[in-house]
């Protein structure tokens, strides 16, 4: 009944200790007597406990002693607190409130040092037993109702005896520590023992023990979860302790001692994958290097999973518990770090499994490579893995992907990613399709059914059509992988922010990694085998589309995979990742997982864009023949429909049954354009030396129809089909489409605005003459000229206007030549000044107002002669020499008749524009300079030439450099 080994005894004889010995009898009295004289039973959920009341009789007679010996009130409630606080079955609540009492007196001074002496033992003699009850906390406070008031006012008493100045101060004279740290002391060393004894020692083989623990886990789920029930909220409450935090600990430290040995200790590398034909273990149970055993499977369903789970649970209990205490913050890694147990496990597993579907994803790849793909047999396929735990169910299971590659597993922190992918297939890879190739020919199996379901955010982005495209095998195997994947790591929900973005970013790499090989198998996979039969006339030519069916299936694929790359991230969820790290303060690994992520996924989908563009310019490349005999017949032979009908519209109709991505069709069509265009290119010029305008008329119709219609609506947008090189084909095309003699007419059209451009300086005036003197004849008079600007001559005629003055003479032409074919050049005498007084006729038929036609006059400048006269002026107009000053147009239609009121004399402004086919409006020049085998064109420029020396010195133009096929 006594928790003392000893009652405690006054050291010598008087009234406090005849006070004390009759306080002791008179309960030890009511304790008999309460057991002998009534039927109360003391249960585990009822205790019996004194409540620090005796009988009326004990009472008086107690009261009646205190009154004899003279002791004061306070002196009888201190041996009251002394016998009290030593009895094991006392009420918690009547030790609390004698503890008040006690200490209001003592701080009023009531007692002496003896007494005080004989407080502090009783003192230290409380704390030491209460401090022994909560090291058997389930013993001595079992969980009920009854029990809980108990627990709650012993705390509470010890709190008070820690906050009260007084009895602290006598606690540090016998130096107690703090109570609340030997509370949790106590409460440790009973959760060490508890779970001790609960755990013992486990043997057996691995799996066997692995499920014993799982047992163990959920009854330990359901324990902890009744303990903080019972115990949490008085604990915090009172002493400010999660009484779960530390028995999860306990029982997480006790935990790893049995499960870390059985589990992989180390995180191994990806090794080279495990050839086809070589058979796997199924078993879950692998051998590590020391002979332990080490189970690997962490599918979901698996007893290494199902063990996982159960500690989650019960790591989520100790987190609704509430905030740990600050004793218990120094322990965060045995309360949270229970994942770290099994990231060695995960990654060896992650590991195998990455072997797996590595071999699964090869298969399918040579599947792909077949025109009728056959299954390969399963001795010739590795066993499958996956996920997910097989159902049972008595008929076979069905083939089934294998996901999640994980290479290289660390977890001290999160690295720094950045891949750095070949654009072939590694050796390895080669090696196992060119062994496996010849022995999938040989199956005769069905094809298998479709892969599993996928989840649809997990599927590449497809127009709204009313079928999806037919993508190819190892693609729907990817996405198998995927989306078990996703299932996966959702299904996984890691704890632990710190590895949890680090083993993220890994797990994305080696998908990403997955998807690599898909394409890269997917891009070197050879054509479809065609025969072709030599036959003698070749048939007429079919329409034909330019990609075919196993193609799109390649480009759709390599398409998928791309775009679900760039959703790895938000389908593993990357940014709750990152945020849960940047709510903890970890703003730098936050950082670094967002960087690793986004340089990873920004590389991966570069290189597959960059493996996409290759196949798809490898099946440009292939058609690049028949588009050159297209091209030709359309050209040459100015039938479109050559093209057209049996080139670009049954492409066409083939993408639009295929229903692509929008995107993706954008980029097929502006490919083949970009072919059809640099097609034109290079057959204009290659083409016959003597091309016809109906040549250039036929280039001009094909290249703008088949632009019209690959810019038909669903097709190929406008701004991305009006290319340079096509704009500049076109114009070409345009322009050499025109004949000759409109080419001309165009020349002096922009040769006269240029004339009259008031921008242009003048050079010089010239004061002429001109009427009809009778229909269809042109009289011309030519005057003087005035206000020459020297400037405008050579540099040989300004160093020899020091010696002498320089000569004029004007020429005169009806323009264009061929339009006035009996009509001269006429050239007025040489003179100084330059005053000449010529008159000329020129025949020009009937002139109307609509008519074409211009009077050209030319004011040419000869060095002086250096023996004698100048000569005639034929010679004159020849002379190498001699250069031109100015010149002005007037037109024939503008010009009046004899007798009519507007006749008289004309002040000619000239000028000296620069023609080039540069210029503005002179690019006819570059088509006529083009036309080496047309006589007209020839003769005109050469007379050009002859006046404006700069047209000479430019190289003729053909196609503009814009306009350069962009690619062979």
């Amino acid at each position: 009944m006594l928790v003392a080994s000893r009652v405690f005894t006054w050291p010598q004889e008087g009234p406090r200790r005849a006070y004390h010995a009759a306080v002791t009898a008179a309960l030890h009295a009511h304790t008999v007597n309460l057991h002998a004289h009534t039927h109360v039973v003391r249960t585990e959920d009822r205790p019996l406990l004194w409540n620090g009341q005796l009988s009326q009789r004990a009472t008086e007679d107690l009261n009646q002693l205190g009154i004899k010996l003279c002791l004061a009130d306070d002196v009888q409630q201190l041996v009251w607190w002394l016998v009290g606080s030593r009895l094991a079955t006392v009420d918690a609540r009547w030790i609390y409130h004698q503890l008040e009492t006690v200490q209001f007196a003592m701080a009023r001074g009531k007692y002496p040092q003896e007494d005080v002496d004989h407080l502090l033992h009783s003192l230290t003699i409380f704390v030491y037993s209460q401090l022994k009850r909560l090291r058997s906390l389930h013993q001595a406070f079992p969980p009920g109702r009854h029990w809980r008031p108990q627990l709650t006012y012993t705390l509470r008493t010890l709190r008070r005896l820690e906050e009260d100045p007084g009895t602290r101060h006598l606690l540090d004279q016998t130096g107690q520590p703090v109570i609340h740290d030997d509370v949790y002391a106590a409460l440790t060393r009973h959760a060490t023992l508890w779970w001790g004894e609960v755990l013992g020692s486990w043997q057996g083989q691995a799996e066997g023990r692995l499920h014993s623990l799982m047992s163990l886990t959920r009854e330990a789920h359901s324990t902890i979860k009744q303990d903080a029930h019972n115990y949490d909220h008085v604990f915090k409450s009172e002493m400010f302790i999660t009484y779960t935090t530390i028995s999860y600990r306990e029982f997480s430290r006790h935990l790893a001692k049995i499960i870390v040995p059985l589990l992989s200790p180390t995180y191994p590398a990806l090794s080279t994958p495990t050839p086809v034909s070589t058979p796997t273990p199924k078993s879950t149970t692998l051998h590590g290097t020391d002979g332990s055993e080490v189970l690997e499977d962490f599918s979901v369903g698996s007893p290494l999973w199902s063990l996982y789970r159960e500690l989650a649970r019960l790591h989520t209990v100790v987190q609704e518990a509430g905030e740990r205490d600050s004793a218990a913050d120094g322990e965060r890694g045995d309360v949270e770090g229970f994942p770290s147990w099994f990231l060695g496990s995960v990654a060896s597993w992650l590991n195998r499994i990455h072997h797996h579907t590595l071999a699964r994803l090869q298969r399918h790849l040579l599947l792909d490579r077949l025109p009728n793909p056959p299954t390969v047999p399963e001795s010739l396929s590795p066993a499958p893995v996956s996920l997910s735990p097989a159902p049972v169910s008595s008929s076979p299971a069905p083939v089934s992907s294998s996901p999640v590659p994980v290479s290289h597993l660390a977890v001290s922190d999160c690295p720094s990613v950045d891949p750095k992918f070949s654009s072939t297939v590694p050796e390895s890879i080669s090696s196992t399709l060119s062994a496996t190739y010849h022995l999938t020919c040989a199956a005769t199996v069905a094809v298998p059914g479709p892969s599993p379901s996928v989840p649809p955010s997990m599927l590449p982005p497809t127009s709204a059509a009313p079928s999806a495209p037919t993508y190819k095998s190892s693609f729907q195997e990817l996405l198998s992988v995927f989306a078990e994947v996703r299932a996966w790591w959702e299904a996984l929900e890691w704890p632990d922010e710190e590895t949890s973005g680090a083993l993220l970013v890994l797990v994305l790499e080696n998908l990403c990694s997955l998807a690599v090989v898909c394409c890269q198998g997917l891009a070197i996979l050879p054509p479809p085998a065609t025969t072709h039969v030599a036959t003698h006339p070749p048939p007429p030519p079919t329409p034909t589309p330019c990609f075919d069916l196993e193609f799109i299936g390649r480009v759709g694929s390599m398409w998928g995979a791309l775009q679900s790359v760039m959703g790895l991230a938000g389908a593993l969820g990357v940014e709750v990742a990152v945020g849960r790290l940047v709510a903890r303060g970890r703003t730098a690994a936050a950082s670094q997982v967002q960087d690793s992520v986004t340089n990873l996924t920004t590389s991966v989908a570069h290189n597959i864009d960059f493996m996409l563009d290759r196949t798809i310019d490898t099946a440009v490349c292939q058609v690049k023949s028949r588009l050159r005999e297209a091209v030709e017949a359309a050209c040459e032979a100015g039938k479109e429909e050559a093209l057209l009908d049996h080139v670009i519209t049954p492409t066409l109709a083939l993408l639009r049954l295929q229903h692509l991505p929008s995107t993706l069709q954008q980029r097929l069509l502006q490919r083949l354009w970009d072919a059809v265009v640099a097609t034109f290119m290079v057959s204009v010029n290659t083409r016959p030396q003597r091309a016809a305008d109906e040549y250039w008329e036929g280039v001009y119709r094909s290249i703008r129809s088949s632009f019209l219609l690959l810019t038909s609506p669903g097709h190929l947008h406008p701004s991305s089909a009006s290319t340079p090189g096509y704009r500049s084909l076109l114009e070409e095309a345009e322009e050499q489409r025109v004949r000759t003699q409109a080419l001309i007419i165009q020349y002096y059209e922009a040769h006269y605005a240029h004339l009259l451009d008031h921008r242009r300086p003048t050079v010089a005036h010239l004061l002429l003459r001109t009427f009809y003197s009778e229909p269809g004849r042109l009289k011309v008079r030519v005057l003087e000229a005035r206000d020459m600007v020297e400037g405008n001559e050579s540099s040989s005629m300004a160093s020899s206007r020091k010696s002498c003055q320089p000569r004029y003479y004007v020429v005169a032409q009806v323009v264009p030549r061929h339009m006035f074919p009996n009509a001269v050049v006429c050239t007025t005498a040489k003179a100084r000044p330059a005053s000449f007084y010529d008159t000329f006729e020129f025949p020009t038929g009937v002139i109307g107002k609509e008519s074409a036609g211009w009077l050209e006059v030319l004011l040419m400048v000869a060095p002086p002669p250096r023996g004698g006269a100048g000569g005639g002026g034929a010679a004159a107009a020849g002379g190498g020499s001699c250069s031109l000053l100015g010149q002005g147009l007037l037109p024939l239609a503008s010009l009046p008749y004899l007798g009519s009121p507007d006749l008289h004399n004309t002040c000619l402004r000239m000028t000296a524009p620069h023609v080039t086919a540069s210029e503005r409006g002179y690019r006819c020049l570059g088509v006529l300079r083009s036309r080496v085998h047309d006589p007209l064109a020839v003769s005109f420029c050469r007379i050009l030439e002859r006046y404006h020396s700069e047209v000479s010195r430019e190289a003729p133009q053909g196609l503009r450099s814009a306009g350069r096929p962009p690619r062979d």
